[in-house]
């Protein structure tokens, strides 16, 4: 996947921890699959199940891209997070911030972590409440992204971004050269 291209979810608020994310009592798995319905768990729905009125989270995310204010995912370590996002259809997370162990996690898990400069963060985020169903587009390969006629850029670590491009993980990508690895390794001679 180099391009990423759907309506981004808005969430301007600062320091989105993981627990906001994929609340606690939700971490009883050990699989991937099933937490997107958790996800925000709290900021979408009251304790009796009802949506909460007014928040942009009612209804899910519905979008494959999410604008967040400065240090999105901090907070523990839960790679439960990252996996609640990627189950919920979410492929990249723009911020001015993202925590250090929430990117190594979204990198190892699909999910493109895009840190833009204040100023392309305001003004994308301007973009996006004057016209909230307009399409942005994360170009991966460019280290660009697109909304209306704006483009703003950033920069990924190199081997997380070519392995995004890749639609693999590092072990995936090791694994394209198991056929090499074997042949090095029976190079070797045997020391004893």
């Amino acid at each position: 996947m180099s391009t990423i291209r759907s309506r981004a979810l808005l969430l301007r608020q600062s320091n989105i921890d993981t627990d906001q994310i994929i609340p606690a009592r939700f971490l009883t798995t050990v699989t991937r699959s099933g937490l997107g319905r958790h996800l925000f768990a709290d900021w979408r729905l009251r304790r009796d199940g009802s949506p909460h009125a007014g928040s942009p989270l009612a209804h899910g995310t519905d979008t494959a891209i999410i604008v967040a204010g400065s240090n999105f995912g901090c907070g523990s370590s839960r790679e439960h997070a990252v996996w609640a996002l990627r189950d919920a259809g979410v492929s990249a997370v723009i911020s001015t911030g993202i925590a250090d162990i929430f990117k190594s996690n979204a990198l190892n898990n699909g999910i493109a972590p895009v840190e833009l400069d204040g100023a392309d963060h305001a003004r994308l985020c301007g973009l996006l409440e004057h016209t909230p169903h307009v399409l942005v587009s994360i170009d991966l390969e460019r280290q660009e992204v697109h909304c209306a006629a704006h483009s703003f850029a950033f920069s990924i670590e190199p081997f997380g971004r070519r392995c995004l491009i890749a639609s693999t993980d590092p072990l995936g990508w090791l694994l394209r050269f198991t056929k090499e690895i074997t042949e090095y390794e029976e190079s070797i001679p045997c020391r004893r």
